[in-house]
């Protein structure tokens, strides 16, 4: 029976034929590869936490790095009370910096070859799950420390609204007009 090609090899084959990678890049995909393969192991229940550790001893700091942060994403972190008024505190005081016009840089770069897309991050629920707490975590919250829990997205609401500012530029499109672009400031 002939072997099955990884999607990672399958990959490396159809980008060989585009350009050629790096010894480095190559390591660093295989590793990635190796990583991919011990964890889907680990989350599949064939291997326990010492033998995951096992299989990854002797990696590069970097690829450990990413297999723990894999596995507190995956299970989440049990926030105290406490942990929910220091989160509260960090959304409440940080401060965004204006765009520094790279967005118009690109644009003018890709010109009419594309549409650059400006990202503003992702919603307080995406924020907690992905950065935070995972979806294990977000749920057992949910559950069990509810009115802190909206306290905290409420607080993360609040501080994605220094992200606009009064005077800022805007550009609006809207799909029942199409090719039709707006352009004003913000003002209230």
């Amino acid at each position: 029976m002939a072997r099955v090609k990884s999607a990672l090899e399958i990959a490396l084959e159809k980008a060989g034929s585009i350009a050629t990678f790096t010894q480095e890049e190559k390591e660093l995909l295989q590793d990635e590869e190796r990583l991919l393969s011990v964890l889907r192991e680990f989350y599949q229940g064939r291997i326990d936490s010492g033998g995951l550790w096992q299989r990854l001893k002797g990696s590069k700091p970097a690829v450990l790095r990413k297999a723990q942060l894999s596995v507190i994403k995956t299970f989440g972190l049990e926030l105290s009370p406490e942990d929910f008024e220091i989160l509260e505190y960090i959304y409440r005081t940080r401060a965004y910096e204006p765009n520094d016009g790279s967005v118009e840089k690109l644009e003018e770069v890709v010109g009419d070859s594309g549409v650059v897309m400006a990202f503003e991050g992702t919603t307080p629920v995406q924020e907690l799950i992905q950065g935070w707490m995972g979806l294990r975590g977000f749920h057992s919250h949910l559950l069990r420390h509810a009115s802190d829990l909206e306290n905290l997205m409420a607080t993360m609401h609040e501080s994605n609204l220094d992200k606009v500012k009064v005077g800022m530029p805007v550009r609006i499109t809207v799909d029942a007009l199409p090719g039709k672009l707006f352009t004003g400031y913000m003002y209230c």
